[in-house]
């Protein structure tokens, strides 16, 4: 097996993917600490190049390792992630311009925050909270989770189950069983944007479209 690590961009199917590939699961700093400098594994959200300029990673590891990630188009990846947030941490929208105007800066969760206000309104939402990383935090875009790596493989949320196969395949390893966990329940992605939200989505992402490759029409691959 060669050593290897999958960089996980948030709402990419990312728990699904280190289940089928079997990875080894560091993801919280003080297991880190404890990294054997080989294998076959994930930091999760933790920024890699990061933690390769701190030493936490051998440079002689980071040299000879197959470095991964999954994107996923980001029309469908910022619904998917805004209704997975509100629903599991809503308190990270608490801070937006009005609300702090109407609650203060401790003031309440916004429950009732809709997609398109937040999609039109997306720097509204970027005010800290004691505790809590801001809402840009959660949803920067895809390639800064990548910034300052070298890739040896890209996979993509379209074609999840070939991509994972590829990369067992490269490694060398056996696909486990693993059942999708965490996925939000919604309809067709396209049908929640007006084309107001179409072009802030298209100006929040434009990285993403272009380091990616997705067009950036509502349906563009």
């Amino acid at each position: 097996m060669k050593n290897a690590v999958y960089i996980h961009n948030p709402r990419t199917a990312g728990r699904y993917t280190m289940a089928r590939l079997g990875l080894e699961q560091l993801i919280y700093p003080r297991r880190v600490k404890k990294f054997q400098q080989s294998g076959a594994v994930t930091f999760g959200h933790q920024d890699y190049a990061r933690l390769v300029k701190k030493g936490r990673i051998d440079k002689d590891f980071d040299k000879t390792a197959f470095k991964f990630v999954f994107c996923r188009n980001p029309f469908d990846r910022l619904l998917s992630h805004f209704l997975h947030v509100k629903r599991k941490h809503a308190s990270v929208f608490d801070g937006g311009v009005d609300h702090v105007k109407r609650y203060g800066p401790q003031g309440r969760v916004v429950k009732n925050l809709s997609f398109k206000d937040f999609v039109l309104n997306f720097d509204r939402y970027n005010l800290p909270r004691p505790g809590y990383h801001p809402p840009k935090r959660f949803f920067r875009p895809q390639c800064k989770c990548v910034a300052g790596v070298k890739l040896d493989f890209v996979g993509r949320f379209e074609n999840l189950e070939g991509d994972i196969e590829k990369v067992a395949r490269i490694l060398g390893l056996e696909l486990m069983p693993a059942k999708k966990i965490g996925a939000t329940i919604h309809k067709p992605y396209w049908e929640y944007y007006t084309d107001e939200m179409i072009a802030a989505v298209q100006k929040i992402y434009a990285d993403d479209f272009e380091f990616f490759g997705y067009d950036n029409s509502l349906h563009g691959g």
